[in-house]
């Protein structure tokens, strides 16, 4: 071989040597991988709020952009973004903070953040969890839990968080206690028994003729009132019931405590407590309970039972 054809052969062998590096270099530069990120947490210091807050940070979009962040939660383990319950966040920052809400009491739920690029979707450590309830603490409709029901009471379950809860508000229109004052229903005044009392005095009927009215008029009775925001749903819910004696007297003291119903101390309520076939119990605004006739017109307020 000549030096000239040795001097061509080593400048070919040169730039294909450079050439393979260059692409060695630039393959390894544009290699993408799964996004990373860190350890999901969750935060419960919004006490007035029916969820924690999920907080976690995308260390690493992996080479690519990261297309879609959140997280995502479920009542089984494992749930994927293809669940409808899901948050994808908005922020465009690395550090995320969502806040989930709308979830029940009593139920266990789990929840994973998730970053997604061209090359898949990357989920974090999985967090189970049940919101950590007590008195005072208000769901998204603002209703709050005035009372949880205790051992040996009607509606506690062992290992379970149940209670009373209410907007505080006279929703139930001005009305008798009953279509008639001689009749006895056998309800109760004791806690837990405001919902079964309520059927009773529906049973009993919810329509009653004026004796005070010169009119031919028909006014309710407290179950009419009550059957009445039941199928309109008072923000959302549809099982509304008109409280026992001890029920709103547990909510007369709630009020005492935490003073957040001011209408409670102006107005008297009534209870769905029978004292005989011709009296019912009333709640005064000065406190005190009082037996007062069934065809008596006072407006109550609703509560309802988780």
């Amino acid at each position: 071989m000549s030096i000239f054809q040795r001097l061509c052969l080593a400048v070919i062998l040169s730039l294909f040597f450079i050439q393979c590096n260059k692409d060695s270099s630039n393959s390894s530069s544009v290699k993408e991988t799964l996004p990373k990120l860190s350890t999901l947490t969750l935060d419960f210091i919004e006490k007035r709020a029916d969820g924690p807050a999920a907080v976690f940070e995308v260390l690493s979009s992996g080479g690519a952009n990261v297309i879609q962040k959140g997280v995502v939660w479920g009542v089984s383990p494992g749930v994927t973004i293809s669940s409808e319950n899901k948050i994808i966040s908005q922020s465009g920052d690395s550090s995320v903070r969502e806040n989930i809400r709308g979830l029940a009491i009593n139920k266990v739920y789990y929840v994973r953040a998730f970053a997604t690029n061209s090359q898949g979707t990357l989920y974090s450590n999985e967090v189970s969890f049940k919101i950590p309830v007590d008195i005072n603490w208000r769901d998204s409709t603002g209703l709050y839990i005035f009372y949880i029901f205790k051992g040996g009471e009607l509606g506690y379950v062992t290992g379970e968080i149940h209670g009373l809860m209410t907007l505080g508000q006279p929703a139930i229109p001005s009305g008798f206690f009953s279509c008639t004052n001689s009749k006895l229903l056998g309800t109760s005044t004791e806690i837990g028994s405001g919902k079964s009392n309520t059927e009773k005095l529906i049973n009993a009927g919810v329509d009653c003729n004026d004796p005070y009215s010169w009119s031919p008029s028909i006014i309710y009775s407290l179950a009419k009132g009550c059957k009445d925001l039941n199928t309109k749903k008072l923000v959302g819910y549809s099982d509304w019931f008109i409280p026992s004696k001890d029920e709103l007297a547990k909510l007369k003291e709630f009020n005492l405590a935490y003073k957040v119903f001011p209408s409670i101390d102006s107005w008297d309520y009534w209870t769905s407590s029978e004292l005989d076939a011709n009296q019912a119990y009333s709640a005064k605004y000065n406190g005190t309970f009082a037996q007062i006739t069934k065809t008596s017109r006072q407006q109550s307020i609703p509560v309802r039972s988780f």
